[in-house]
């Protein structure tokens, strides 16, 4: 039997919050174990969004709450919003690639994966349409993400990121009139938003690329000019003259370490630009 509702915890505060979905929206963990215990009830009543207690926490990314909801009530996984999204679509379209990870880490979560919401379409989906690159990245990395599906529309997954891409090529033409949103079903303040933070991110990785360049051509060049310069007279002939310093075995230490480190940069960086997103995401 359920708890009774103590007089001194609210059902509904004035802005149409649950007491529960405001401990979780915040990630108060010890909050949302005390309701739990003295109203259960509380996991299904919806907050003026539509969304249940474990969808607020989802959408916060507080694996912590979702883990101890579960806990209380496992079918709790089967509960949709108002758009038929579960748990996994609220944290793929909100980047949430911590509690993205869990869910797939959870095998009693399996089924969540593929499913569809009202417009059809799947985790994968909303997280493409977000542009959320770590959580796309996390998904299509597991075998049991379906690449295929097809939205409402009739969109893969990659059809809808390339329709972004479409769109923000779109938006530096004076064609961008022309461009059918309607079809795609984006906002316009959306594209500009990542058309600028792609541009920060490409200007950004090849300022690197070029310091990086740069350091290692320095120290590569400073590998044959020694200071000091070399010894001309026999039996030495050819040799640094500061070989014999302390300091300049410093000098090669540090030197050969600069221009490993610039290296491996470089290729990294030049890897991150042909599309691998961990690697663009961390140098950017």
């Amino acid at each position: 039997m359920l708890n009774k509702l103590p007089v001194l915890i609210p059902s509904r505060f004035e802005e149409g919050d649950t007491p529960l979905c405001f401990a979780a929206s915040i990630g108060y963990l010890e909050g949302v174990k005390y309701l739990l215990e003295k109203y259960s009830q509380a996991v299904l009543e919806r907050n003026q969004d539509g969304l249940f207690p474990i969808h607020v926490a989802s959408r916060g990314g507080y694996v912590d709450i979702l883990k101890k909801l579960l806990q209380h009530c496992p079918d709790l996984n089967e509960l949709l919003t108002k758009k038929s999204e579960n748990i996994l679509h609220v944290a793929a379209k909100n980047g949430k690639v911590n509690v993205v990870n869990y869910i797939l880490k959870s095998p009693e979560l399996e089924m969540l994966l593929n499913e569809k919401d009202e417009d059809g379409n799947t985790p994968l989906h909303l997280a493409a349409m977000h542009w959320h690159p770590k959580v796309v990245s996390s998904l299509t990395w597991d075998n049991r993400i379906s690449l295929k599906i097809v939205n409402d529309d009739g969109m893969t997954a990659l059809d809808v990121s390339e329709a972004y891409l479409y769109m923000e090529k779109w938006l530096h033409s004076e064609s961008f009139s022309g461009l059918n949103m309607e079809k795609l079903d984006i906002k316009s303040s959306l594209g500009q938003e990542r058309a600028v933070s792609m541009e920060y991110s490409k200007d950004r990785i090849n300022t690197l690329l070029l310091m990086s360049t740069l350091v290692a051509t320095i120290t590569f060049a400073a590998g044959f000019t020694m200071p000091g310069g070399y010894n001309n007279l026999n039996p030495d002939q050819g040799m640094a003259t500061m070989l014999h310093k302390q300091l300049f075995a410093v000098f090669l230490i540090c030197d050969s370490i600069a221009m490993y480190s610039s290296i491996i940069v470089a290729v990294a960086l030049i890897w991150a630009q042909l599309g691998d997103l961990n690697l663009e995401l961390t140098f950017s």
